[in-house]
Formats: structure tokens, C-alpha cells, sequence
């Protein structure tokens, strides 16, 4: 599942293609009627977390809603060319004059009136953006501890506590563990007082809590460019540095970058994630 970093990157690609532009052909297999949404001028494309709002303006101000999940994807094609994907999986197709935008199997694609947002509840339960201006970190917290028997682990993956992190994150996340006292803005890669994926977050506790999410927001800031994501450090202040680029997720069996214990693996949860930590490091 794309995690935040990589929705807004895509959306930032994508925006100014986009919005300014008349849709000459609309289709979402999800939503009836939808190709009466041609001739509707495209006039924002922002992210919420993991999700993708478009507003079109037609007759009414209306806001398209798609959430990939785990599969989904956008290309874009020029008018005429051939599509990589399957027509049958592609779920949303948004034509301009000079693009047609297609979204093939995503999770979710919603249509819904501009109006209703503050109310539209896939949205409306999200927790804080941790790529927003100013999330925060407080609330979340405290919507964490809200069931303080919840593994660490479920509760950084849980989007309506703060939206943006997915399973990349979570692992690595739980391996950094808490920001020291005296640490430099930006420092999100020196691990320091990690925790077992499992902790209930309740023992992990509100400053704890915070911290951890301070790093996650920090790491989706620095993972924005064109690179691949790391965690391991800050590619923009390293852009050459070598191809270390997690602590422990996709690692397992390997010994720890930090006291060489062999990385545990382990499938968990209804979605069938992945978890990866150290146990040495993870107690």
C-alpha cells in the first residue's frame, strides 16, 4: 500500500496537468452516472493521508475521493496511446485535451458533493495529517491511547489516529523508538529507545506516543523528493550516500545495522501485514 509520502508526491506530478483542466471524458466504474461529470473544470487536487480529493466544478461542486489500498495505481497516457493496464481494472479515467488520467484497481473511488466533506466520514475520521502544515501531534496521541491495550505497531498503521504512516514506516517507526532530549530538527534516522512492535501503547505513554509520530512526520517530510524512501538517513542533506535505506523492514533473518541480532518477521493482523524488529534492540 502506497504510504502518504508517496500519494503526495503523486498527487504534486499530477497537479499541474490537472487542475485548470476541462474534463472532456469522465468515467468511475464506482459511481453511476459519472459521465455526466464531462465538461466539470478540475479545480484542486490536495491529499488527506492516503487519499487523493480532486474538486470538480460543474452544475455543482462536486469531490472525488480514491484511496489506492494496497494495488492501485495512476498513469497517464496521451490521448489515443495504449494502456498498460487492463481496461476492466481501470476503476476511474479522467480525460483532458493533452491526458487521460487512469486509476486502475484502487481500494475506494468516491463521489461526493464539495459541501459534505466536513461530513464525508472516510475523510472526516482521518486523524491529524502528518504531512499537513501544522498536525497535531497532541490529539493524535491521545486518540492512541483512547485504547491504550492496542499493539504500538496497529495503532502507527490505524489512519483515523494520524494518517500518512503505512507498514514501511511502522516497522521502522518501532526500531527508532522516541527522539533523545537533545536532538537536532531532522534527526529522524539515529535509533534511540526502541520499542517491540507488540508493547501495548498504553506502556508506551503520551510523550512516547508523541515523539514517535513527531519522527514519522519528519520522515515523510524527508522522503518527499524523487528517491527512493530511506529511513536510515536524510537524503537530502545525503544525497550520495550508499544504499543502506531501512533498519529493519524487508530485513528478515538479517543481523541488525545496530547490534547484529537477526531481524524477526512476522505476518500479523487482518490485512495480512508485515511486521519486521529486533529483538535485541526491541525488548
Amino acid at each position: 500500500m502506497p504510504e502518504g509520502d508517496t500519494v503526495y508526491k503523486v498527487a504534486a506530478s499530477m497537479r499541474p496537468l490537472l487542475v485548470g483542466q476541462v474534463l472532456e471524458q469522465v468515467r468511475i466504474l464506482t459511481v453511476v452516472g459519472s459521465e455526466r461529470l464531462k465538461g466539470s473544470l478540475v479545480t484542486g487536487l490536495e491529499t488527506r493521508g492516503k487519499n487523493f480529493l480532486l474538486t470538480l466544478q460543474g452544475k455543482r461542486e462536486m469531490m472525488l475521493r480514491v484511496h489506492l489500498g494496497m494495488n492501485g495505481s495512476w498513469h497517464r497516457y496521451a490521448p489515443g496511446a495504449s494502456w498498460k493496464g487492463s481496461a476492466r481494472d481501470a476503476r476511474v479515467q479522467l480525460h483532458t485535451a493533452e491526458h487521460v488520467f487512469v486509476c486502475f484497481t484502487p481500494k475506494n473511488a468516491d463521489l461526493f458533493e464539495a459541501r459534505e466533506l466536513p461530513v464525508f466520514l472516510p475523510v472526516a475520521r482521518l486523524g491529524p495529517d502528518l504531512l499537513g502544515p501544522e498536525p497535531k501531534l497532541e490529539v493524535a496521541a491521545q486518540r492512541a491511547l483512547s485504547l491504550p491495550d492496542r499493539p504500538l505497531a496497529e495503532v502507527l498503521l490505524d489512519q483515523r489516529v494520524a494518517a500518512g504512516l503505512g507498514n514501511v514506516y511502522k516497522s521502522e517507526l518501532c526500531f527508532l523508538g522516541v527522539y533523545p532530549k537533545c536532538a537536532l530538527e531532522g534527526r529522524f534516522y539515529e535509533p534511540h529507545e526502541g520499542f517491540s512492535p507488540w508493547t501495548p501503547v498504553g506502556e508506551v505513554g503520551l510523550q512516547a506516543v508523541i515523539s514517535l509520530l513527531a519522527r514519522g512526520r519528519d520522515a515523510l517530510l524527508a522522503n518527499l523528493g524523487g528517491w527512493e524512501r530511506t529511513t536510515t538517513f536524510d537524503r537530502r542533506r545525503e544525497p550520495q550516500r550508499g544504499r543502506a535505506t531501512h533498519w529493519v523492514y524487508e530485513r528478515g533473518g538479517r543481523p541488525c545495522r545496530v547490534c547484529r541480532a537477526p531481524i524477526q518477521r512476522r505476518v500479523w493482523g487482518g490485512e495480512a501485514r508485515v511486521t519486521y524488529w529486533c529483538p535485541g534492540c526491541q525488548p
